[in-house]
């Protein structure tokens, strides 16, 4: 476990944020609440006198990396700095963890392929290695300088950077861009992917589960456990991340009867990510949801695996298509908090749900303490962020998470038909009773942020159902309008 290391990464060259965490921490005892990015969205309780008593708190985070981030080039430099200064004061960051992918960084080909195609993958049909990408291509894992090369490059930046963990992670390459070579494919298990056959059995999880064997899954951790192997030699408690649940990864090397066919090496680091084979209506230990159910036999078989692991996540799901997390966030962080072994989180932000500031604001808290009651910090917001409106809100609010738990089907994100003009009526309608309660200035300019959102999450919803009813109607297009 990260808290069991040596204190490398407690010290201030990794984690030098504790002065301001402490001073933050104090605030909060004194009632202060950091809610949101925006200028009013913090709450500072009115005393004519502070008294402070001799103080001996000694507290950590239950996980080592908290690391929440605006994602795309769109967000504004104001905006990106705004939430920096939010997480600060939420005590996010932590440990620096890169995870990222980072086979481009490694082996970068405008360098080496030239003269050594052979470092990148064999392609069988076309009996070519192929130049790698950021999103295509890869390595020749099991070429022997290949490794070499990855072990200098990994000591040279442990020892230059004074970093105490590196990325793994392969590329966003589809797995038919992987290396075909003979001693590649002989470090994929040909046994069947446990995931799989339980998907099987279920119409849903089938089309979703893109894996009958492990295969891939005992190759990327190979070699990652032959460069820990090599590393620890010299650079021992360091430890090593990879992206080992992904789109284009199988899932852990366990078998369908809980056997561990590979255990990752104690420095390597699983990150779990969830994506399109998780369902994000749903909480995850709903038994009545197959798609999470076969998740948590993915995230039980990387407990098997490895001492250690890392939970990837998007927040917002999609650009368009915004589904209600705020009452799933902390039950999530509580059940990865129970798993044990939960080193780091990294959440990607990808646009604005109606409620993204209240997830993100549980996200914050429990990622601190997995233990915290997330149902008191939910109405804690609803309490002191609204205050007179805080009854509509609270409806408000919990109209949009019955609406998404009440959604059809299991699935990644809430599809843009089920906001229906009639739903976004009935929220506006909310919306139009807590602005009549507001009496205050701040909680108008408040209800503001909801109202701008709400109106254009609901203009781009009336113009998608407009473009299907168009779509539907046969009409052709006018080219010169187009």
């Amino acid at each position: 476990r990260w808290d069991r290391q040596p204190d490398l990464w407690r010290n201030s060259h990794y984690n030098g944020n504790g002065t301001r965490f402490a001073v933050f921490a104090l605030l909060e005892e004194l009632g202060c609440r950091f809610f949101n990015l925006h200028p009013d969205g913090e709450h500072v309780p009115q005393m004519e006198t502070i008294e402070i008593a001799e103080l001996g708190v000694v507290s950590r985070p239950d996980v080592a990396l908290r690391y929440l981030w605006l994602s795309g080039d769109y967000v504004p430099r104001e905006t990106n700095y705004a939430f920096l200064q939010w997480a600060m004061k939420n005590r996010l960051g932590g440990a620096q963890i890169p995870h990222g992918h980072n086979y481009m960084v490694m082996l970068p080909p405008d360098r080496y392929f030239d003269e050594h195609p052979e470092y990148y993958a064999y392609d069988r049909e076309t009996d070519q290695r192929t130049i790698m990408t950021y999103g295509d291509g890869g390595l020749c894992l099991s070429n022997p300088d290949v490794q070499r090369i990855v072990v200098d490059k990994v000591r040279e930046d442990f020892d230059s950077r004074g970093i105490w963990a590196y990325s793994l992670s392969p590329n966003d390459a589809e797995p038919k861009d992987w290396c075909e070579c003979g001693p590649c494919l002989l470090m994929d298990s040909d046994e069947p992917n446990p995931a799989y056959l339980r998907g099987s059995q279920n119409d849903v999880l089938r089309e979703v589960m893109a894996f009958p064997r492990i295969g891939l899954g005992t190759r990327v951790l190979q070699f990652n456990n032959l460069i820990a192997q090599q590393l620890a030699q010299s650079h021992p408690e360091r430890l090593l991340t990879y992206y080992s649940d992904y789109s284009n990864m199988p899932g852990p090397p366990v078998r369908n009867d809980g056997t561990v066919i590979m255990r990752a090496h104690p420095a390597v680091v699983p990150i779990i990510v969830l994506d399109r084979k998780w369902c994000s209506i749903h909480h995850m230990d709903d038994p009545d949801c197959p798609r999470n159910e076969n998740f948590r036999l993915r995230f039980d078989g990387w407990r098997r695996v490895a001492d250690q692991w890392m939970g990837r996540e998007w927040i917002g799901q999609s650009f368009r298509r915004p589904t209600p997390q705020f009452t799933l966030a902390g039950p999530r962080m509580r059940y990865y908090g129970d798993l044990g072994g939960f080193l780091g989180y990294s959440g990607e932000i990808l646009g604005r749900s109606p409620d993204t500031e209240l997830t993100l604001y549980v996200l914050a808290k429990m990622l601190w303490d997995t233990d915290l009651d997330y149902n008191a910090l939910i109405e804690e917001y609803f309490s002191l962020y609204f205050q007179e409106a805080a009854d509509p809100m609270r409806q408000y609010y919990h109209r949009l998470d019955e609406f998404a738990r009440t959604a059809e089907g299991h699935d990644f994100y809430i599809h843009w038909e089920q906001w229906s003009p009639e739903l976004l009526d009935e929220l506006s309608d909310l919306l139009g009773q807590a602005e009549q309660a507001a009496q205050q200035d701040v909680i108008k300019r408040r209800l503001q942020i909801e109202r701008d959102a709400l109106t254009a999450y609901s203009r781009f919803n009336h113009g998608w159902f407009a473009s299907q009813e168009w779509k539907s109607s046969g009409l052709e297009p006018d080219r010169e309008l187009a």
